[in-house]
Protein backbone atom coordinates (compact mmCIF):
# COMPACT_ATOMS: atom_id res chain seq x y z
CA UNK A 1 0.00 0.00 0.00
CA UNK A 2 1.44 3.40 -0.97
CA UNK A 3 1.97 5.88 1.22
CA UNK A 4 0.22 9.75 0.52
CA UNK A 5 1.97 12.46 1.58
CA UNK A 6 4.45 14.76 0.32
CA UNK A 7 7.94 13.32 -0.68
CA UNK A 8 10.46 15.63 0.34
CA UNK A 9 12.44 15.42 -3.41
CA UNK A 10 9.39 16.72 -4.54
CA UNK A 11 10.00 20.03 -2.48
CA UNK A 12 12.94 21.11 -4.30
CA UNK A 13 11.73 20.59 -7.68
CA UNK A 14 12.80 23.81 -9.03
CA UNK A 15 16.47 22.92 -7.95
CA UNK A 16 16.66 26.14 -5.07
CA UNK A 17 20.36 25.73 -4.13
CA UNK A 18 22.03 23.30 -6.11
CA UNK A 19 24.97 24.58 -8.34
CA UNK A 20 23.88 25.54 -12.08
CA UNK A 21 20.34 25.55 -11.01
CA UNK A 22 17.82 28.50 -12.27
CA UNK A 23 20.55 30.69 -10.79
CA UNK A 24 22.53 31.95 -13.54
CA UNK A 25 25.30 34.24 -13.12
CA UNK A 26 23.62 37.19 -15.42
CA UNK A 27 20.02 37.12 -13.35
CA UNK A 28 22.39 37.30 -10.15
CA UNK A 29 24.53 40.42 -11.54
CA UNK A 30 20.70 41.54 -12.69
CA UNK A 31 19.68 41.46 -9.05
CA UNK A 32 23.31 43.11 -7.99
CA UNK A 33 22.89 45.75 -10.22
CA UNK A 34 19.10 46.25 -9.74
CA UNK A 35 20.02 46.37 -5.83
CA UNK A 36 22.60 49.01 -6.00
CA UNK A 37 20.40 51.16 -8.22
CA UNK A 38 17.34 51.09 -5.81
CA UNK A 39 20.08 51.97 -3.07
CA UNK A 40 21.39 54.74 -5.34
CA UNK A 41 17.71 55.87 -5.81
CA UNK A 42 16.66 55.99 -1.89
CA UNK A 43 19.67 58.32 -1.30
CA UNK A 44 17.90 61.19 -3.71
CA UNK A 45 15.30 62.04 -1.09
CA UNK A 46 18.23 61.90 1.82
CA UNK A 47 20.59 63.82 -0.09
CA UNK A 48 17.49 66.46 -0.99
CA UNK A 49 16.26 66.80 2.72
CA UNK A 50 19.55 67.36 4.15
CA UNK A 51 20.56 70.35 1.54
CA UNK A 52 17.24 72.08 1.95
CA UNK A 53 17.66 71.44 6.12
CA UNK A 54 21.20 73.00 5.38
CA UNK A 55 20.25 75.86 2.99
CA UNK A 56 17.48 76.82 5.26
CA UNK A 57 19.52 76.62 8.39
CA UNK A 58 16.87 74.48 9.93
CA UNK A 59 19.75 72.52 12.46
CA UNK A 60 21.09 76.33 13.76
CA UNK A 61 17.33 77.04 14.38
CA UNK A 62 16.44 73.41 16.20
CA UNK A 63 19.91 74.41 17.91
CA UNK A 64 18.91 77.24 18.99
CA UNK A 65 15.31 75.74 20.46
CA UNK A 66 17.17 73.48 22.52
CA UNK A 67 21.04 75.34 23.61
CA UNK A 68 21.08 78.72 24.42
CA UNK A 69 22.37 80.98 27.06
CA UNK A 70 20.61 82.49 29.86
CA UNK A 71 20.98 86.61 31.18
CA UNK A 72 24.57 85.75 32.81
CA UNK A 73 26.16 84.07 29.98
CA UNK A 74 25.09 80.46 31.02
CA UNK A 75 25.02 77.65 28.39
CA UNK A 76 21.49 76.29 29.33
CA UNK A 77 19.30 73.46 27.94
CA UNK A 78 22.76 71.15 27.33
CA UNK A 79 21.65 68.38 29.77
CA UNK A 80 18.23 68.67 27.54
CA UNK A 81 19.86 67.59 24.52
CA UNK A 82 21.98 64.66 26.33
CA UNK A 83 18.44 63.27 27.18
CA UNK A 84 17.31 63.34 24.01
CA UNK A 85 19.99 61.58 22.71
CA UNK A 86 19.87 58.49 25.55
CA UNK A 87 16.26 58.85 23.93
CA UNK A 88 16.96 58.39 20.67
CA UNK A 89 19.78 55.69 21.44
CA UNK A 90 17.11 53.45 23.06
CA UNK A 91 14.43 53.85 20.30
CA UNK A 92 16.90 52.94 17.77
CA UNK A 93 17.75 49.88 20.28
CA UNK A 94 14.07 48.76 20.26
CA UNK A 95 13.14 48.85 16.60
CA UNK A 96 16.39 46.98 15.53
CA UNK A 97 15.23 44.66 18.77
CA UNK A 98 11.84 44.31 16.75
CA UNK A 99 13.56 43.98 13.21
CA UNK A 100 16.02 41.14 14.33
Amino acid sequence: MKKEGVNMSDLNSYGFGQTGSISTVQVRNRVLRNTYALLALSMVPTVIGAWLGVAMGLAAFLGGLLISRNALDQVVGFGLNGWLSVLALLASLWLVNRII
